[in-house]
């Protein structure tokens, strides 16, 4: 999953990203950066936002943090990076909070060109999770480069609210 920044420029009833420029979040990347800034390397739960992680970075807190999740299909999925939320005691579990701008979307034309300078007036911005972990070292972890899970509201909501059959919650 390819991570950029855009300017994102106000339009009419919508925004124009265009500028695009790769950036690296894991592997002293962003999120580590911006973590060791605000959280001075504590162990424990923390939280960085977009501008955060792009001011750690030395990039303009203005622009916004891009996703490609499908980088090599004929349609478009891209995702707004929001927030980081992670737990470090060792190892990383983190969870991406982002927004939905476009989901397997055939844009009409080659999807390289349209990801370099797009309009999200037709993006519904539902808010989605994916969960991922950074290793000891903060580059990413599982058995592939990405090991995680798109989760969209009502997934993400099932997960939070299911107790097992005859569980009592803990008081």
């Amino acid at each position: 999953m390819p991570f950029y920044t855009y300017e994102v420029d106000d339009a009419v009833d919508e925004h124009r990203y265009h500028n695009r420029q790769s950036v690296k979040l894991a592997g002293n990347g962003l999120i580590q950066k911006a973590w060791k800034r605000t959280h001075h390397e504590c162990e424990g739960p923390w939280a960085v936002s977009n501008r955060e992680m792009l001011q750690a970075g030395g990039i303009n807190p203005n622009r916004s943090i891009v996703i490609d999740t499908s980088p090599r299909r004929d349609t478009v999925s891209l995702f707004e990076l929001k927030y980081v939320l992670g737990v470090t005691y060792g190892w990383t579990p983190i969870c991406l909070i982002i927004e939905e701008l476009f989901s397997d979307r055939d844009v009409g034309i080659v999807p390289e060109i349209f990801k370099r300078d797009f309009l999200d007036g037709t993006s519904n911005r539902r808010k989605v999770r994916s969960i991922l972990y950074l290793q000891e070292s903060w580059l990413w972890g599982g058995a592939g480069r990405f090991a995680s899970a798109l989760l969209w509201e009502d997934v993400w909501d099932f997960f939070n609210t299911w107790q097992a059959p005859g569980h009592r919650p803990q008081s």
